[in-house]
């Protein structure tokens, strides 16, 4: 991961496939880093992701998501967004968060 990183990202929602291409476009570990849509792959018109980590103390950092995005579609896509978009991708990333807390407070596996 560093500037200038493409991802793709494939998923399916409402059993349509899609697809969403971003590139890292800001880095600085261990604080942030922001990711962008390359239009126009994917399936808004624009995304932007900024990543925060902020420490709390020690073993203890505050994960920070800010997202920006425009929807497509005109009046149908600010429709769609006040309807479901924006229930969706609020529980992504809490479903997100949840599972982060999950994985970092699990005790290693001392399997070979």
């Amino acid at each position: 991961m560093g500037p200038g990183a493409v991802y793709l990202l494939r998923f399916r929602r409402f059993g349509i496939r899609m697809s969403l291409e971003t590139e890292i476009i800001e880095y600085d570990p261990p604080r942030s880093f922001v990711n962008r849509q390359v239009a126009p792959r994917g399936p808004l018109r624009a995304w932007e992701h900024q990543h925060l980590f902020l420490p709390l103390g020690p073993n203890r950092t505050r994960m920070i998501d800010r997202v920006s995005y425009k929807m497509p579609l005109g009046i149908l896509g600010v429709l769609a967004d006040e309807i479901f978009v924006r229930r969706e991708l609020e529980n992504l990333f809490a479903y997100q968060h949840k599972r982060t807390r999950e994985a970092l407070a699990e005790p290693p596996s001392n399997k070979p």
